[in-house]
């Protein structure tokens, strides 16, 4: 891993690697983000905002190019709003669930698990109106809220990390009562940070959570009844987390991968592992020196996953990310890139991939001029090419042809531009591209660099040696 002081300065405005703060300050560490990226295109973002005498909701919508929409209202001056909310598609609109408080009043009926609808893509949105009965003693007015949608397309909600375990909740009818899964799920001790995703190939849908304080410390994962909305079978721990996991640092990320599987990404603070779920073991992403602080993963349409995290070293901050091939056997190398200016810690982080490009967003820590801050941030990043060469090395003192092949973790790349010694060629349907360059006499080193506006560039040096004597 190249070391963080390397990392490339931030990029011009418009451009992958370049953040942007969306949110202003957010009031604390707990303000995270859920992500959903609709038909066409656009990456919705709902988040919550407090300070000390009012707390809100608030959406905006991502462009595919990364230009960021204006903000919309959903719940505006309440007494609480939960530490994470979690989006649906709703048709073609949008239907969120958070948990939160609207007033003090006794008995007001807005508290508990809430939910509401945007038909406008987030432009406007109902009034946000309670799942579970009012003033419910399963504290689910505050923390992490997950949500998907059933095989009936029946919305399933969690609500977690309020100090109160796990609880779900089926359906929008409050008269429905909640299903308790630590009550459920006994010798976990605490249970904290639900996520659910449904496996649209196998029609299954797990609830990820992590247990801390009891003896099976670690991130677990649960299948669902889908009838009852209940846990079906006992939980199967994530393979490989270090002794040193600490469940209380980070979310549970869980992803469906179009293709078919689930999979589960985590930073245990000395590395970065992802697992897809039910497997054996887990696949080792990112090790070394450095506080891997937090992971996300998202699947691409063609069936890839992108993995995402934190390091932090020597008083540095980056995200690093690795992209795998369509048959998720194997990933690429890593792109890396500073985190914004004046960070501290990134407290949180998710991503939701396009075609190629992968929308990134942190809950991020700053300080600067003796103030300290937290907002939401975000940018994006491109995939990055690989090239090799045939043959790589060869002598000096004539004209030797070289076969380059441009790829995408293993899948061939057309449309790519190879340049050395002042030619270029331009890669076919196999990904390849054939140069005549001229090898100098005395030998010496060509460079090599393959460009496709859609990905990161890729360089390689030909090592060219010194021609025979007489030849």
């Amino acid at each position: 891993m190249a070391a963080l002081a390397a990392f490339p300065a931030v990029a011009g405005a418009g451009s992958p690697g370049r953040w942007e703060d969306f949110s202003g300050p957010v009031g604390g560490s707990d303000e995270q983000t859920t992500l959903l990226r609709m038909a066409d295109g656009r990456l919705h973002v709902v988040w919550g905002q407090s300070d000390r005498s009012k707390a809100d909701l608030v959406h905006r919508a991502i462009a595919p190019n990364g230009a960021v929409g204006p903000s919309s209202p959903i719940a505006s001056d309440f007494v609480g709003v939960g530490s994470a909310p979690a989006l649906v598609a709703e048709g073609t609109g949008l239907r969120v669930f958070f948990g939160g408080q609207r007033s003090t009043e006794t008995g007001d009926p807005v508290q508990g698990i809430l939910t509401a609808t945007s038909p406008d893509g987030g432009a406007t949105w109902s009034s946000p109106q309670a799942i579970t009965e009012c003033c419910s003693p399963q504290g689910t007015g505050g923390g992490f809220v997950s949500a998907v949608r059933l095989g009936d397309g029946t919305p399933l909600v969690f609500s977690s990390g309020s100090g109160f375990g796990i609880v779900a909740h089926r359906g929008l009818d409050p008269a429905t009562p909640l299903i308790n899964y630590s009550d459920a799920l006994p010798g976990y001790g605490t249970m904290l940070y639900a996520a659910t995703a449904r496996d649209p190939r196998s029609g299954i849908t797990v609830m990820a959570f992590q247990a801390t304080a009891g003896p099976r410390n670690g991130v677990h994962a649960v299948a669902v009844d889908e009838a009852s909305g209940g846990p079906q079978g006992s939980p199967v721990a994530f393979p490989g987390l270090s002794d040193s996991f600490v469940s209380s640092s980070q979310n549970t990320r869980i992803t469906a991968r179009p293709g078919g599987g689930l999979f589960i990404a985590h930073a245990d603070g000395e590395r970065t592992l992802l697992w897809p779920v039910g497997a054996p073991r887990s696949v080792l992403l990112g090790g070394g020196a450095g506080n891997h602080y937090v992971a996300s993963v998202a699947p691409t349409p063609d069936g890839r996953v992108w993995v995402i995290w934190t390091l932090e070293q020597a008083g540095k901050v980056a995200v690093i990310a690795r992209r795998s091939n369509p048959q998720v056997t194997r990933f690429g190398e890593r792109v890396t890139i500073a985190a914004p200016a004046n960070t501290q810690r990134i407290y949180a982080i998710d991503a939701s991939s396009q075609a190629l490009r992968l929308d990134v967003v942190g809950t991020v820590g700053t300080f600067a001029a003796g103030n300290a801050a937290v907002s939401q941030q975000h940018t994006q990043l491109l995939p990055p090419l690989e090239l090799s060469a045939s043959p790589r090395s060869f002598r000096g003192g004539r004209t030797q042809q070289v076969v380059f092949t441009v790829t995408d973790v293993g899948v061939p790349v057309a449309g790519a531009t190879v340049t050395a010694a002042g030619r270029s060629d331009t890669s076919d349907a196999r990904g390849r591209a054939v140069l005549r360059l001229a090898a100098p006499r005395d030998g010496g080193r060509i460079r090599v660099t393959a460009r496709q506006p859609d990905y990161r560039d890729d360089r390689l040096t030909l090592a060219v040696r010194r021609a025979r004597r007489g030849g």
